[in-house]
């Protein structure tokens, strides 16, 4: 987890990737194991939804940080 500026904790776009990768197995590559109940492809579908969402901030309000935007227009240095 990653604290952002805020104290908000963010997930990290590693974190997310990982979540999609791991539903994506649940739901393509493993087969069926109950026929009743909740199903392993079902349960691969909300990982690979908790993935997207967790990185949808990232990839929505990321370009728009100001310290990210200010630090990429100088020098490649942080502020001080």
């Amino acid at each position: 987890m990653i604290r952002a500026a805020t104290g908000r904790r963010m997930t990290g776009t590693g974190t997310c990737i990982a979540l999609i990768a791991t539903g994506v197995i649940l739901r393509f590559a493993v087969g069926t194991g109950s026929a009743d109940g909740l199903g392993v492809h079902a349960i691969g579908v909300i990982v690979i939804g908790a993935g997207e969402l967790g990185l949808l901030p990232l990839l929505v309000w990321g370009p728009l940080n100001p310290a990210r935007r200010h630090r990429d227009s100088t020098s490649g240095k942080p502020p001080a």
